[in-house]
């Protein structure tokens, strides 16, 4: 806003509407801002204030003003709960309100009758008016309700980064819970796309969220929803532009593509594309085979998509729908200068493999950390077991498909007698395996309480059964801060890692050969 636009600030002490009354007699035709004597309004709350004035045709715009408390730290609260806009009010705020200079549709005083447009701002709160009985306006109700709901609050005026996600879990989600808990410089907002029961279209709904253990800030249900990834959708583009003016969106972050439309990508603002996967570039995530090695053309993923026994996740497109879309990223990333991330050097030099458009490209390669646990793990020593004991082998995580249950259901047929599996945190696949001999089942598990059930369970090692080549494998990182070995397939990022640390073994992702290994391990336990 030019300074000749700038409303003029005028406190009063005694009465609102003669203050107000003096001001445009001094400057008239400039609009006015209200306060109480000893209200402040910082820069970042006055650039809030003069944005929604901006926007919206009002005589008369009030933030809340503490009438409706809203707790410690309440313009956080309004900031991360209320609605980024301003609501129609037959009220206003003697703590802090704006003014239009023109007072020619009839709103003269404080005093008035109403007959001007007054505004309510429910993501503002400025001042520490009391509070009052009665029912609260209904954006504020609405406001309450999400703070009653918890979830993180956001400080209004620092950086905010934007993350683009699915709704999975998985090292992809981690990643982004970590470096929310540790990035103290930005404020963090998540855009998950959300399908039903995990089925496709996986971008049925956009949700917002500060805190992805609290409901959404905001939601949108697509008119069109996303099967699996798209080239450019209008809704999502208004999303996003929505975004970055309501929340000041500084940066973007990508973590999955999966049930949203490239336009994540066109914001204009910095942007990167962290590659947990290479989804859409190649739509198979299981695939195991290397590119270095073996042809991804349009060819190949015809006909692995016409096999009989594959089942495709996304199963809406054919090879050239997929080719067209992988071209409509690699245009995206160029033409908007997308920065590339990669958790491990596997997971570049894959990419880079995959595609001369990722080649060309520059990456940064930036490996996941691990976040503290509440608790402090168990020292090494406590996990070992005595010599006659079976050889206890911890299986932790997910097993789904690739990720580890299509090895296992070769491996406990053939499990050698002096072994025992624990499947720690299965989920609901885990009963595929209950009754098993030599198997041990807990479906569920904290992520905090992990020290104390490998302190409690006391496994010898553990064993990753993904035959899939992972980009990083945080269960392995879990693995080896609570003082594990591990046992895996000689694939990806894992791989790569325990031939540089050497604590673990590969193997060939074949179930004889790790239950050969187990037999050998528990044969000789001064080799574990």
């Amino acid at each position: 806003m030019d300074a000749i636009h700038q409303p003029v600030t005028c406190r009063w002490v005694d009465s609102p509407a003669l203050a107000l009354a003096r001001a445009r007699a001094a400057h008239p035709g400039r609009d006015v801002l209200l306060l109480r004597e000893g209200v402040d309004l910082d820069e970042a709350a006055s650039r809030r204030l003069l944005a929604a004035w901006r926007d919206g045709d009002w005589d008369v715009l009030s933030p809340l003003d503490g009438r409706w408390p809203l707790g410690d730290d309440a313009d956080a609260a309004a900031w991360t709960f209320g609605e980024h806009l301003a609501f129609a009010w037959d009220g206003y705020s003697a703590e802090c309100s704006l003014w239009r200079g023109d007072s020619s549709r009839g709103l003269d005083s404080p005093d008035s009758p109403a007959p001007g447009r007054r505004g309510l701002l429910a993501c503002l709160q400025v001042g520490a008016a009391a509070a009052v009985d009665g029912e609260a306006p209904a954006p504020v109700r609405a406001l309450q309700a999400r703070l009653a709901a918890g979830g993180r609050r956001l400080r209004p005026g620092r950086p905010v980064l934007l993350h683009v996600l699915h709704a999975w879990g998985g090292g992809a989600e981690r990643f982004v819970r970590d470096l929310m808990q540790a990035d103290r410089s930005r404020e963090h907002l998540v855009l998950v796309a959300r399908g039903d029961h995990d089925l496709p279209p996986f971008g049925r709904r956009l949700c917002l969220h500060a805190d992805l253990d609290a409901p959404p800030l905001q939601s949108w249900t697509l008119a069109a929803p996303i099967p699996d990834c798209v080239p450019a959708s209008a809704e999502v583009e208004a999303v996003m532009t929505a975004l970055r003016e309501q929340w000041s969106i500084g940066a973007v972050l990508v973590s999955s593509l999966v049930g949203h439309s490239l336009d994540v990508l066109r914001t204009g603002l910095p942007t990167a594309l962290c590659a947990h996967d290479l989804f859409p570039a190649w739509p198979l995530l299981h695939d195991a085979r290397d590119p270095a090695q073996a042809p991804f053309d349009q060819d190949t993923l015809a006909r692995m998509l016409g096999q009989s026994d594959a089942k495709p996740l996304f199963p809406t497109r054919d090879a050239g729908q997929w080719w067209a879309l992988r071209q409509s990223l690699f245009d995206a990333l160029a033409a908007h200068d997308v920065t590339l991330v990669a958790p491990s050097e596997f997971a570049r030099d894959r990419a880079r493999a995959l595609a001369p458009a990722f080649a060309d490209r520059p990456w940064r390669v930036i490996e996941h950390g691990l976040a503290p646990w509440p608790d402090p793990a168990p020292a090494p020593q406590a996990l070992r077991r005595g010599d006659q004991a079976p050889l206890r082998v911890l299986v932790p995580g997910r097993v789904n498909g690739a990720k580890g249950s299509e090895l296992l259901d070769r491996l406990v047929d053939q499990l050698p007698d002096q072994v025992e599996l624990v499947l720690l945190g299965t989920g609901p696949l885990g009963e595929r395996y209950r009754g098993r001999r030599g198997v041990h089942i807990k479906h569920d598990y904290r992520r905090d309480a992990l020290p104390r059930w490998v302190a409690a369970l006391a496994p010898d090692i553990a064993l990753l059964p993904s035959t899939v080549p992972e980009t990083w494998s945080y269960t392995l990182s879990e693995m080896w801060a609570l003082g594990l070995p591990v046992l895996c397939a000689g694939l990806g990022a894992p791989a790569a890692r325990v031939r540089a640390n050497g604590a673990g073994w590969l193997l060939p992702a074949d179930a004889a050969a790790f239950a050969a290994r187990l037999a050998t391990l528990a044969g000789d336990r001064a080799s574990v």
